[in-house]
């Protein structure tokens, strides 16, 4: 079984002209989802910048693509299970 995941797409902001611009930042917290199955291994790393809805002054228009991706979702899930903010947890 061979799963796919879907591209986790870049922090990006529309003008009055509707041109699209990409925003970059240097330092990010992140959260990384790995999950075997079997032979397989799905990783996948989520810049927590990428995940925001806007930076304070423009609105990320790829926000709910972002937040609606499955293994964001379980990533979410996981830690209401845990009742533990994901920023504080230990490596084990």
């Amino acid at each position: 079984m061979k799963l796919k995941l879907k591209k986790i797409k870049p922090f990006e902001i529309k003008n009055a002209d509707n041109e699209v611009f990409t925003l970059l930042v240097d330092h990010s917290e992140f959260q990384y989802f790995k999950i075997i199955i079997g032979r397989e291994i799905v990783e996948k790393r989520f810049d927590n910048f990428l995940l925001q809805k806007d930076n304070q002054t423009s609105v990320n228009i790829n926000y709910e693509h972002n937040n609606n991706l499955k293994c964001k979702i379980v990533i979410g899930n996981l830690n209401k299970l845990s009742n533990i903010p994901f920023a504080n947890k230990k490596q084990l």
